[in-house]
């Protein structure tokens, strides 16, 4: 039996009896099609790749709000437009084995009886991190690295987090948007165990179950779909310095960069299993031909390309009204 697996400084390995070989990013991605785009680069303060673990079928959906509370006004009264806690009671009924998470330390300003009102279902607050009931919506008033910090992911859950926080865009890969709120559990980097998302700390809030059905979701029984982040990927990649980084080596532009910004670039596109700046230019050319071409002829890319995308992509998947903002 043949396993692939990722090692703690990212690079791309098969176990073949009992003997652990090096090889390609390609061959690890081709093996492992519903990582598109490239592994997630380990974390090497974690000693375990948690390969295992990431292998793990998925029986249950585990939702996440990181932010989402209500704001309070100096004077004590809250701003009723604020918070991002949905009715969650339709997403219980249809199936109680799937489990809720809210946290936040401002859900303060949120008392038991306000919260149950706007969740339609029963609110409990978590002792610990690992204090997950089914059923209701388990609140923590902490903050998320802490949270995560503690917090023990079952390996049968799928999660979906729901990161409300200004400064995450929602063109963001999943990994990323988990780096954002503080998460360094290499369990939530890999989109074969959970989904991040980055949404506006105005953002109406998203209908859930409508959200987790037009992704591609089933409920009951829980069926995982695949997750294509190769748009996210790319937009992670040029946000970070790929353009700059190709264009120095191919000395266009007049542009440079020092050895010291190059190695800060690489360790970037490390997280997307790009390692070498050979690898870096192969993926800038390939983007020129996916994304740039114009009559034929490769052009240069650009964060508002990619997001014209992505954005054409959640219209198809009739995802872009979970985003909306509300009026401030």
């Amino acid at each position: 039996m043949v396993k692939y697996f990722v090692s703690k400084n990212g690079y791309f390995y098969k176990n073949v009896n009992d003997k652990k070989i090096r090889i390609s990013r390609d061959e690890y991605v081709k093996k492992n099609k519903n990582i598109k785009g490239g592994a997630p680069k380990v974390n090497p303060n974690n000693s375990s790749n948690g390969f295992e673990l990431q292998n793990m079928p998925k029986n249950k959906i585990t939702v996440i709000f990181v932010g989402g509370a209500e704001l309070k006004k100096n004077n004590g009264s809250r701003n009723n437009k604020s918070g991002q806690i949905p009715n969650l009671s339709e997403y219980i009924r249809i199936n109680p084995e799937n489990t809720l998470i809210a946290v936040d330390p401002a859900h303060g300003n949120n008392e038991i009886p306000r919260l149950k009102n706007r969740s339609g279902i029963e609110v409990l607050t978590m002792t610990n991190p690992n204090d997950v009931r089914q059923n209701c919506l388990n609140v923590s008033y902490t903050d998320s690295k802490s949270f995560f910090q503690s917090f023990h992911p079952d390996p049968n859950s799928y999660y979906v987090i729901f990161a409300f926080y200004g400064g995450i865009d929602k063109e963001m890969p999943s990994f990323e948007v988990a780096k954002s709120i503080g998460i360094e559990n290499p369990f939530f980097y890999d989109i074969r165990n959970a989904l991040c998302l980055g949404m506006s700390c105005f953002n109406i809030p998203p209908n859930i179950t409508e959200f987790l059905n037009n992704y591609g979701f089933q409920l009951n029984p829980v069926i995982i779909p695949e997750i294509d982040q190769s748009f996210h990927n790319a937009f992670y990649a040029i946000r970070y310095g790929l353009r700059g980084l190709y264009k120095a080596i191919k000395k266009e532009n007049n542009v440079s960069r020092t050895q010291e910004q190059i190695n800060s670039i690489l360790e970037l596109l490390g997280y997307i299993g790009i390692n070498t700046v050979e690898e870096a230019c192969q993926y800038y050319e390939h983007l020129k031909q996916i994304y740039g071409s114009s009559n034929g002829k490769p052009k240069d890319v650009n964060e508002g390309m990619l997001k014209e995308f992505i954005e054409k992509k959640y219209i198809e998947m009739n995802l872009l009204p979970f985003f909306r903002i509300r009026n401030i």
